[in-house]
């Protein structure tokens, strides 16, 4: 019943991301656990098993974890398990921990830096996307992604469309974590919350179908999505 949970679960997750006075950014909110990062100071909390029902995509079995993993307390996940059947049934498996904020620091310098990958979709059809890299025209399939590392003083160009297409602009920065974005509006930015309020080092945007996805997310994504 993921869609019935959602809205209090919501509701919940508005509140209690506000602590001290302080508001956290959705991706300090529920982080990825690197494997780098020493994890003797966590706290296990739970493991969630989510399985799709008709119209579910992958967004939506980690939205359902996320929002039950905040609400008793999870601030990151690891990774567990991924299952699609014949039928197109898919499970979740995320471990959840409670980390303090020196082990959130930590872990957030140990994401890639300078890293952008270009996420198709969740749905793991045969539909492809069409988006351009510095002019480089190239195609991948539905179900996977496509990573580009920036070189130290250069700049990349992600263009989908033509001239009234989108497209960011992403610079080398010695400060940028990686980032991640959907050719498919597949990625979490639907609902309010889930916006970064500040924009990040070295990125610019014009409108369109070219969609910001959530950090901790796009890690997760990688995970499960094949490589083009």
């Amino acid at each position: 019943m993921i869609r019935l949970a959602l809205t209090f679960l919501t509701t919940f997750l508005l509140l209690s991301l506000c602590i001290d006075g302080k508001t956290k950014t959705n991706d300090e909110s529920f982080s990825f656990i690197e494997t780098s990062s020493d994890s003797s100071s966590l706290r296990y909390v739970r493991t969630f098993k989510c399985i799709s029902k008709k119209g579910d995509d992958l967004e939506s079995l980690y939205r359902a974890i996320k929002l039950q993993a905040i609400g008793i307390g999870a601030n990151c996940f690891r990774y567990n398990n991924f299952m699609r059947d014949s039928m197109g049934t898919m499970a979740l498996t995320l471990d959840t921990y409670y980390g303090d904020d020196t082990f959130t620091n930590i872990n957030l310098n140990n994401h890639e830096r300078n890293t952008v990958y270009i996420i198709s979709d969740g749905n793991f059809n045969s539909r492809t996307y069409t988006f351009k890299t510095d002019k480089e025209k190239r195609i991948i399939k539905s179900g996977t992604y496509y990573k580009h590392t920036i070189n130290k003083g250069e700049k990349v160009k992600i263009k989908k469309g033509g001239f009234f297409g989108a497209s960011a602009t992403i610079s080398w920065d010695e400060n940028n974590t990686c980032e991640f974005f959907s050719l498919s509006g597949f990625g979490l930015a639907d609902m309010p919350l889930l916006v970064n309020p500040m924009p990040r080092v070295g990125v610019s945007f014009t409108t369109g179908r070219l969609k910001p996805v959530e950090r901790s997310f796009g890690l997760l994504l990688t995970m499960i999505l094949k490589q083009s």
